[in-house]
């Protein structure tokens, strides 16, 4: 059960990676639980030097050195006498994914999901990016089938609000970039974008998340008819006729 990885920055600047994932068969439920190889605190500077000695065929002064020259615990500063490979050897065709390729002129968001990409069946797991030009707002959506959202803000800023059960508006707050909150399942969030535009991108705990919606032509308000929107909402019906008619713009 899971996999060992390692990232090389080569670049010039700083790069940020956000680990997502399900925690709640950890050591520790509801912690991420870190399985080190190398360091202090890998497994390899746990066993004995007699040990490491007959398991990898070692001098003593040899396994020592195995277990103990590395200092650092996660993050190694790289000399430039080690040249990191700067391609991988592996089929990534179906682990890693260019979002901005999915992004077309004129689309403002992009889904990942197992439908289009099956090898997050496994991980049970599905993602969104979404692109708001400035002062815009997105339409209330809900998850209906009960997964919940993690919400990363990558540009930008705005303001959301989230509504829980009941109608209860349980969140209404400003965010900006590097921010994080999370969408509970069955809760309506609503986006709206800052000045400057905002972008985030949001994982569902589901494969295949579906999202139902409270605005625009795929909202329930919309395919609901006239006559009971009238009587739900208590309204003359030329605010029901301006209401849907709204929702196709």
């Amino acid at each position: 059960m899971g996999a060992i990885s390692w990232w090389f920055n080569g670049g010039d600047s700083d790069t940020t990676i956000i680990f997502l994932g399900e925690s709640s068969q950890s050591y520790n439920p509801g912690q991420f639980d870190y399985f080190f190889l190398a360091g202090p605190l890998g497994v390899v500077a746990g066993f004995s030097t007699e040990f490491t000695s007959k398991i990898y065929h070692l001098h003593g002064s040899d396994s020592k050195k195995l277990a103990t020259s590395q200092t650092n615990a996660l993050l190694v500063k790289i000399g430039e006498e080690i040249e990191m490979p700067r391609q991988s050897n592996c089929d990534t065709k179906d682990y890693v994914f260019d979002v901005d390729d999915l992004i077309s002129s004129g689309v403002n968001h992009a889904e990942l999901t197992a439908k289009n990409f099956p090898s997050l069946d496994k991980i049970g797991l599905s993602a969104s990016l979404v692109r708001l030009e400035p002062n815009s707002v997105l339409d209330p959506y809900y998850s209906t089938d009960g997964s919940h959202q993690i919400i990363y803000v990558t540009k930008g800023s705005g303001r959301i609000q989230i509504v829980g059960l009941n109608g209860t508006r349980v969140l209404d707050a400003s965010v900006q970039e590097d921010e994080a909150f999370v969408v509970p399942k069955f809760f309506a969030i609503a986006q709206l974008a800052g000045e400057h535009g905002m972008e985030y991108f949001s994982v569902s705990t589901s494969p295949r998340a579906i999202l139902g919606h409270l605005g625009g032509n795929e909202s329930a308000w919309k395919a609901l008819s006239s006559p009971v929107l009238q009587a739900a909402l208590n309204v003359p019906p030329e605010l029901v006729k301006l209401f849907k008619s709204n929702m196709n713009s």
